[in-house]
């Protein structure tokens, strides 16, 4: 008999043998998992769209020459300032203000647009929407607090009327480069746990260890 016949005769005969341990051993890990699952708190998660203010999209539409008439340059002009306002998300000074955790947040933006989807998450019904309010806020006031300093700098360096136009814009504006396309969602209904995939992944990993385990262990014995 060649060993791949004999690794599956020992296979059935241990399934026939110690069958009902094996499933009482996967049913309860299952069980365990799913007990675990449901004890651990809910998370409630809100979620807003947002895009460049009019005011950041006419300034980028001044960049590009009036001859050129692309709709993509602007667009990519867009998609690029919306990419270096995501740097300042990523400010630990910005989450220390907002009591909160980076991974709260997840985030969707396309590469070639000015359209950004955030989803902020908290184990408080109600926080997460109040949480990414104040995200929005925060985020948005540092953004206007960095272009401002980098307006002044430039200009002790070289008169420039039109950067002193939009310096005193900026100022004024509120909001003054981020503003919402969809305000956030209220947060009540708690997202769903995944008992049922916990449990079903923890008793096919009991099954298949302790199946492995007594397995090497037969044919170990047959060998010795």
């Amino acid at each position: 008999m060649n060993n791949s016949s004999d690794f599956m005769l020992q296979s059935l005969r241990l399934l026939r043998e110690r069958g009902l341990l094996l499933l009482a051993s996967a049913l309860l890990c299952a069980v365990a998992a799913a007990l675990l699952a449901s004890l651990l708190a809910p998370l409630y998660r809100s979620t807003a769209v947002l895009t460049l203010t009019d005011w950041q999209a006419e300034r980028l539409a001044r960049r590009d020459a009036p001859t050129d008439n692309n709709p993509a340059n602007v667009g990519g002009a867009a998609a690029d300032e919306m990419s270096r306002a995501l740097v300042q998300l990523k400010s630990a000074d910005l989450w220390a203000a907002l009591q909160a955790k980076p991974e709260q947040l997840s985030f969707e933006h396309k590469r070639r647009g000015n359209v950004l989807e955030l989803r902020m998450t908290s184990e408080q019904a109600g926080q997460a929407t109040e949480l990414l309010q104040q995200l929005v806020q925060l985020w948005d006031q540092r953004l206007q607090q960095a272009f401002i300093a980098q307006r002044e700098q430039q200009l002790q360096q070289v008169a420039d009327t039109q950067m002193a136009v939009e310096l005193q814009q900026a100022k004024l504006l509120s909001p003054f480069a981020l503003r919402f396309l969809q305000a956030p969602s209220p947060a009540e209904l708690p997202l769903s746990r995944p008992w049922f995939y916990w449990a079903l992944f923890s008793g096919a990993a009991a099954f298949v260890l302790l199946f492995q385990l007594l397995l090497f262990r037969r044919l170990f014995v047959c060998k010795a």
